[in-house]
């Protein structure tokens, strides 16, 4: 791990438990970054030695930010994802994907700037709107470390995330529990913690699924260009590590009765499939002692325990050309239901599979 001396600009690499206490830096990405190239981390090349228009740079300015904070904080280093990382390496570009969440949670500190945000002039509603929090890679960042402070445009505070929990939850669908706990995290079911990244976006149509790879403990190669593959890959990892049935509680986006004939099978083939699924907070994770696999002949027969708000789903036999006899439905319907949607009911949803 790399991290960037807060006095001295220069870049250092740790290992191990050699690694020291360190802040970090949530942002959304510009176009004009400070990279590693920018920061040689040779002894001899000190940070603004090493490119003489590194300070002209877009992003010059927050890493500097960053810099002071640490110091004013008691901290000697900080790590900052665009130039930490070496990203000419395509191995290390892996390794730290891999390890990001890890460095997110164990990071002292986690400074989040909102750039977009000037405060207090906008008042909670240009927190409550920035693009912040649409991205895929900052719901790690904010999930992650125990504490998460937010700078705005000219770096003045606007909060902690311990402070700010409420608005952060109705911004979010994380329960505050999550945001205030994050040990807590993996006593979420799949289909609430998948269902925080609906409606997020990444520059890359694969960084969906690599976003969320720590959210889950999960590790998996990077393989750009494979497209909304990487999300189906991310399913069937999770399904190695638990037998929680609502993996499966996922909804078509076009809300018809094919939902499982677009090319996933089971599996859902994005997060926005998820997006109904952020009430299972409530559920315990259900397991009957019927673990379930994918294989190449699909998923075995058996039931999968949704739990007693969702019903249950039946499988039988094979992967290929499902049909669905009824649906759960949208948020939209629950919604004309108000009156009826605190009720107690148990859903059973078939699917009839044959072999194709």
């Amino acid at each position: 791990m790399r991290l960037i001396n807060a006095r001295t600009g220069r870049l250092e690499e740790f290992f191990g438990s050699n690694i020291p206490p360190y802040a970090i830096l949530s942002h959304r990405w510009g176009e004009d970054e400070v990279t590693f190239h920018d920061i040689y981390y040779q002894d001899d090349l000190s940070y603004r030695e090493r490119s003489p228009n590194v300070e002209s740079k877009a992003g010059y300015r927050k890493i500097e930010h960053a810099r002071r904070q640490a110091e004013k904080d008691g901290l000697e280093w900080i790590w900052a994802d665009t130039c930490a990382i070496d990203k000419s390496s395509s191995a290390e570009l892996n390794e730290s994907i891999n390890s990001m969440f890890r460095w997110y949670q164990r990071a002292a500190v986690c400074y989040a700037y909102l750039e977009d945000v000037v405060y207090p002039d906008e008042g909670d509603e240009g927190f409550r709107k920035t693009p912040w929090f649409t991205r895929g890679w900052t719901l790690q960042e904010l999930v992650a470390p125990q504490t998460v402070r937010f700078y705005g445009q000219h770096w003045q505070p606007l909060g902690s995330k311990k402070e700010r929990v409420k608005l952060i939850s109705e911004i979010t669908g994380i329960d505050a529990k999550v945001l205030l706990e994050p040990a807590t995290l993996r006593q979420r079911t799949v289909g609430q913690r998948i269902s925080w990244a609906s409606g997020r976006e990444t520059t890359r149509e694969e960084d969906v699924a690599y976003c969320l790879m720590g959210i889950f403990g999960v590790s998996m190669p990077l393989l750009y260009g494979e497209g909304e593959n990487a999300f189906i890959r991310l399913q069937e990892e999770i399904m190695r590590r638990t037998d929680d049935h609502s993996l499966f509680a996922w909804t078509a986006l076009n809300g018809g009765s094919d939902c499982l004939q677009q090319g996933g099978g089971m599996l859902a083939q994005s997060p926005n499939m998820f997006a109904d699924c952020g009430d299972l907070s409530s559920l315990p994770l259900v397991n009957d002692g019927s673990p379930f696999s994918m294989t190449n002949s699909g998923l075995p027969s058996g039931t999968l325990q949704l739990g007693p708000n969702r019903g249950n789903l039946a499988l039988s036999g094979c992967r290929l050309s499902p049909t669905c006899s009824t649906q759960r439905q949208r948020r939209q319907g629950r919604q004309r239901r108000q009156g009826r949607q605190r009720r107690v009911r148990t859903k059973m949803i078939s699917l009839a599979f044959h072999h194709s």
